[in-house]
């Protein structure tokens, strides 16, 4: 599995925004989550599957509460990051059940297809981009989480090490472990 190497946009929170949030302002603090919430979404249902909805809710509930001791409001998003992958991983960890397809699939398939070569291509690949969704369900949610920052994200095994708060060494034994996983459960025949 090839990583996309397409960062995801982040949202773009003034600094002054967070500021007026931290000291108590609720239309900055509704602004915050507003422009967080699709972001932290597409993590949460990325690692935490249907079970996204709770983990993005947690995160949530977690910076609101959180947001006036952090310290840099420059490192919002990063923060934000390491709250969701933390939550995502748990919530999932927790849940250790089959997940049934659900929103997450749907976005999962599409952002696949979005990388595919042409528009035949597109409907060719429509079955393989569900088949890699159903793959990383499957996978074990922390191994998941590395392939989720790694190659859906693109975030540099570096920036994958600080959200996780694990040694770069294990980032890079997960990322192998884990794509070899998934080209063995995908099947090579692809």
């Amino acid at each position: 599995m090839e990583p996309f190497r397409e960062r995801s946009p982040l949202p773009l929170v003034d600094r002054g925004i967070v500021e007026a949030a931290q000291r108590g302002d609720l239309a900055a603090m509704n602004r915050i989550i507003s422009e967080l919430t699709p972001f932290v979404g597409r993590v949460c249902r990325g690692i935490a599957h249907s079970d996204g909805e709770d983990a993005m809710q947690e995160t949530l509930m977690i910076v609101v509460r959180e947001l006036p001791r952090l310290r840099d409001p420059s490192a919002l998003h990063g923060w934000v990051r390491q709250i969701s992958v933390r939550e995502s991983v748990r919530i999932a960890q927790r849940a250790k059940r089959s997940i049934p397809a659900d929103s997450a699939d749907t976005e999962l398939a599409d952002r696949s297809l979005r990388h595919s070569h042409g528009p035949g291509d597109q409907f060719s690949r429509a079955d393989d981009a569900l088949d890699i969704v159903a793959t990383l369900r499957a996978m074990d949610p922390q191994q998941r989480a590395v392939i989720v920052l790694r190659d859906l994200e693109g975030l540099s095994e570096t920036e994958v090490a600080e959200v996780l708060a694990i040694p770069i060494g294990t980032v890079k034994s997960r990322v192998h472990r884990g794509r070899a996983a998934f080209r063995a459960a995908w099947g090579t025949d692809r």
